[in-house]
């Protein structure tokens, strides 16, 4: 029914589409989430959020090249959307792309220095990559803007005792 009713409204804004994604997601038709957030994207060209909801949305399906298409899109028309450019390093990831997933992780961070998980993201990127000091100052900001996050405190110790650090 409600995509009956955003299909029908000439005024559905994006929101309205990336509500219709999150019912469908949760009853389990990802196809039919991303066929919505492609309609939405569609009829609002100039809204880089729902590009970004799509992208997700692709990557979370395995289908990263196209999300990293679709993120070119978003970041085209909005190249300030921070948690666009953490999506993009999220598909890079899923690539093994360690630099240039981290390249975008750093991007993120310098629109947005609080976004949640970039900080963890890009430490572990960067010691995929080998650059271990870099890689125990991101996971320390890590630990610093999320203190209940367990995984960075794990790589962080990792880390230190790694390089001779821990004490």
């Amino acid at each position: 029914a409600l995509g009956k009713a955003v299909r029908l409204a000439p005024a559905a804004g994006p929101s309205d589409y990336s509500n219709w994604s999150l019912a469908l997601q949760k009853a389990g038709r990802r196809d039919e989430a991303i066929e919505a957030l492609r309609e939405g994207a569609g009829r609002h060209p100039n809204d880089a959020v729902i590009r970004n909801d799509l992208a997700g949305l692709l990557r979370a399906t395995k289908q990263v090249d196209e999300a990293i298409r679709v993120l070119g899109e978003a970041l085209r028309i909005d190249p300030r959307l921070a948690p666009a450019h953490a999506n993009l390093g999220l598909c890079r990831e899923a690539r093994r792309e360690w630099k240039a997933a981290a390249a975008a992780f750093e991007d993120a961070l310098r629109i947005d220095p609080k976004l949640p998980r970039a900080h963890y993201e890009l430490g572990y990127c960067l010691n995929m990559s080998g650059d271990r000091k870099r890689a125990v100052a991101a996971f320390r900001a890590a630990v610093a803007h999320d203190p209940k996050d367990a995984r960075a405190h794990k790589e962080l110790g990792v880390l230190l005792r790694a390089t001779g650090e821990a004490g």
